[in-house]
């Protein structure tokens, strides 16, 4: 809801002949204080006056907890009026009072449940929650009531990214794509998800489709990337990094994966190289984390720490560096703390497939077998595509004796990656156990 908006409906409302009421109305874009002011002078022989009270609150949005204050006196006089209770969630949300902005939108929605703009709102402010299962109740109420307005969909679309399902989130993308040509953002969603779901040609394509329009993409430069890494192609990898470089406003995660490509065999450089990057970008979350990775990779637990500690200051809901924590947790045998690590990663970002992962292996080292198998098959539910939870789930399955559904793990994984040698000896060696295994219950049968 625009400015413009709320004027109209303040002057709607207004039908005070008092020319000062009309000179606020008219200040509110050029002179918003001069607005304040009059409103403020008039309250004092109006005070009972709501109109008066929520020109106020407009005139003062820059100072939001001011201007809800002024909101919540208008709506204790007309508690009725959708519009205000939707101006009032506004002004909370921008002091950072979700709880109280998610009120005043239901209230709106109690008042105006076909308004589909009231459940965007409402999904946008559990959004910021990270409140996400109920965040896409709400979008899809939105687009339910307004299935034509491609902002709903992109929403419901971010939503379902958030929580691994990414098939979705294509299909609303693609629609609001359809509604609203052109929007790159559109186009940037779908690469991201086809990336996810590990669909690498598709990804790379989408990648190249954006490129065209738009050579200085950082978005669609980091799919294909990550899509040629993917597909274990280093060299043509190797030279998107070099054109994205040359023409991208923010070079830090192309760096870091110049790194990673540069080193891929020698953690200990792509530490020291990591450590450089970091001296550059001192307080770059992604740069900290990636060199606590590599710091963890050669053994160096108690620097990884460190290093995620001043993430962490930097940032306590970057799920990256839960994830990063819960692993350091884990090898330090403190298993409760790093659950606890892994689930907070996961309400910020269900979708997140690396947390899955990592407490798959804490559970394992709880010997909760069970629970470990659980976790992998919802990393597989989100990325059916991806060889890891499957691989994980195999030798979860291999270690309480289930021998048949683990090779079936590792034929999923083969299938994926075929070409990798590491996949094949593992599946060899447990289609042996498997027969074996099977020879040895037959006489008991």
């Amino acid at each position: 809801m625009d400015e413009t908006a709320i004027a109209d409906i303040l002057s709607g409302f207004g039908k005070d002949p008092d020319v000062n009421f009309q000179q606020a109305i008219q200040s509110l874009h050029s002179e918003p204080a001069t607005s304040a002011k009059i409103a403020a002078k008039l309250l004092e022989s109006q005070p009972e006056n709501p109109v008066l009270h929520a020109l106020k609150a407009i005139a003062t949005r820059n100072q939001p907890l001011m201007a809800a204050e002024s909101l919540e006196r208008a709506l204790a006089i007309w508690p009725d009026e959708p519009d205000w209770h939707a101006m009032a969630a506004m002004m909370h949300q921008d002091a950072g009072q979700y709880l109280q902005a998610a009120k005043h939108l239901e209230e709106a929605i109690r008042i105006a449940p076909k308004e589909a703009q009231y459940w965007q709102m409402l999904g946008d402010v559990k959004l910021l929650e990270k409140d996400y299962h109920a965040a896409k109740d709400y979008f899809g109420k939105a687009t339910d009531l307004f299935p034509s307005n491609p902002e709903a969909l992109h929403s419901l679309a971010i939503i379902n990214q958030q929580l691994g399902e990414h098939q979705i989130a294509i299909q609303c993308l693609r629609k609001a794509s359809q509604l609203d040509p052109g929007n790159i953002l559109y186009e940037e969603g779908i690469a991201q998800s086809l990336l996810a779901r590990q669909e690498l040609p598709e990804a790379m394509r989408q990648a190249d489709a954006i490129l065209k329009i738009d050579p200085k993409n950082e978005t669609a430069r980091q799919v294909k990337v990550k899509a040629l890494l993917k597909s274990n192609k280093p060299e043509e990898a190797r030279q998107a990094i070099h054109f994205a470089l040359a023409v991208v406003e923010n070079p830090v995660p192309f760096e870091l994966q110049k790194i990673d490509l540069d080193h891929i065999r020698n953690a200990q450089q792509a530490v020291l190289a990591l450590q450089k990057l970091a001296e550059k970008y001192p307080e770059n979350v992604a740069v900290l984390n990636n060199l606590a990775q590599k710091q963890i990779q050669i053994g160096e637990i108690e620097k990884a720490e460190q290093t995620l500690q001043r993430s962490l200051v930097l940032d306590q809901t970057n799920p990256e560096t839960l994830v990063a924590l819960g692993t350091v947790d884990r090898l330090h045998g403190n298993l409760d703390q790093a659950l606890a690590h892994l689930a907070k990663a996961i309400e910020l970002q269900p979708g997140l497939v690396e947390a899955y992962l990592e407490m798959g292996l804490t559970y394992q080292d709880r010997r909760e077998i069970s629970n470990a198998i659980q976790t992998y098959h919802k990393a597989i539910a989100m990325v059916s595509n991806d060889p890891r939870p499957y691989l994980q789930a195999a030798a979860a399955y291999k270690e309480s004796r289930d021998y048949r559904n683990a090779e079936f793990m590792l034929r999923q994984a083969s299938q994926l990656s075929p070409s990798d040698q590491n996949i094949r000896r593992q599946l060899a060696a447990v289609v042996a156990l498997n027969i074996v295994n099977n020879l040895q219950e037959t006489p008991k049968r």
